[in-house]
């Protein structure tokens, strides 16, 4: 399932948050995005909305899950920091890739994707040593 940190307790508190703050802000989505827990320790951050406390709150934006995707291989040495996001709402799921090169310029793309295929994506990166330690189911 999740890699659980300090025996378990940690991070089964954690995705109990995530629940919570799925339910809250993007509740139709929850089924999706329990499919996606068992790959929740590639996930460096996992958020919902539209949030009302949110500067940028848009009240007619559709629910949406944003998960930042840990995949090393964004990690290279010619950029300053690539980060690739996943954005899930009812009608797509769509990659963001976003780059900044040591030169300063700014890059970035968006593909959609289905979802079988982003279980297929997720399921070959390679995973956090602690995903495999015990206590990490």
């Amino acid at each position: 399932m999740v890699a659980k940190r300090d025996g378990g307790k940690v991070a089964e508190e954690v995705v109990d948050r995530i629940g919570e703050h799925i339910q809250e802000y993007a509740p139709e989505l929850a089924p999706i995005y329990s499919t996606l827990l068992p790959f929740a320790d590639l996930f460096g951050s996992t958020s919902a909305g539209p949030q009302k406390n949110a500067k940028d709150y848009d009240p007619n934006e559709p629910p949406y899950i944003e998960l930042h995707i840990d995949d090393p291989r964004y990690n290279g040495s010619d950029t300053d920091g690539v980060q690739l996001y996943c954005r899930i709402t009812a009608g797509s799921i769509v990659l963001q890739w976003h780059c900044v090169a040591k030169s300063g310029d700014y890059y970035m793309d968006e593909s959609e994707i289905e979802l079988a295929a982003l279980w297929d994506y997720l399921r070959q990166l390679p995973r956090p040593y602690d995903s495999f330690c015990k206590g990490g189911e």
